[in-house]
Parts: structure tokens; C-alpha cells; sequence
């Protein structure tokens, strides 16, 4: 997780993936099996980004508050929140594993056509 995006980065991609779901959402009417799956695995994806970008703010913050590098004033909080920040990670590769192949991505443009 050390090279995840910036808080502020983390944060733009929720807001696209919030109006992709809102947007499916909006179509699920139509055809509820074909649309529903997805606008369910887009909202667990924008959970995910919520609490990366809310655990790199919390880092931020502990770092401005003790004017010291965290880990060396509070090594076992900064070790639990390394450890969620690896979780929710792991959990942002399996939700997004679908978007990364092209099989994945040619599903949901099908979508687009459908509506």
C-alpha cells in the first residue's frame, strides 16, 4: 500500500464510481439481473475507496497533530492501521479484478448497449 494513490485521488474515483452506480442504478428497472450485480459491486468498491481514503487521512492527521513521524510515537496504532490499510487493498483488487481484464470491461460496456 505504499504506493497507493493520494487521498484526494482516492476520493475523484469514488465520486466516478458513485455516479456509475447511481447511473446503473437508474437502469437496474430494466433488467434487474444484468444490472444489479454490478451497481452492488460498485457500491462495495466505493466502501473500499471510503476507507483507504479515510485511513490515509487519518495518518495525515496523526502525523500533522504529533509533529513526528507516527510509527515512532505510537508504533502499535500505526501498525493496526498498516494492517487495514493491506485489508482494504486487498479487498480494492478483488472488487476491481473484473475491471482489469477485458472480458470484465466488455461486460459492462454490454450494458451500456443494453440500456
Amino acid at each position: 500500500p505504499r504506493d497507493q494513490p493520494s487521498a484526494q485521488k482516492l476520493h475523484q474515483l469514488r465520486r466516478r464510481i458513485k455516479r456509475a452506480r447511481y447511473g446503473f442504478h437508474n437502469l437496474t428497472p430494466l433488467d434487474p439481473q444484468a444490472f444489479q450485480p454490478w451497481v452492488d459491486q460498485l457500491k462495495a468498491m466505493q466502501t473500499v475507496l471510503g476507507d483507504l481514503q479515510d485511513l490515509q487521512v487519518l495518518v495525515h492527521t496523526l502525523e500533522r497533530l504529533l509533529e513526528a513521524a507516527p510509527d515512532s510515537v505510537m508504533p502499535c496504532l500505526c501498525s493496526l492501521i498498516l494492517e487495514a490499510q493491506d485489508q482494504a487493498w486487498q479487498r480494492w483488487l478483488l472488487l476491481a479484478a473484473d475491471l482489469r481484464t477485458l472480458e470484465g470491461r466488455q461486460g459492462l460496456l454490454q450494458l451500456q448497449l443494453k440500456a
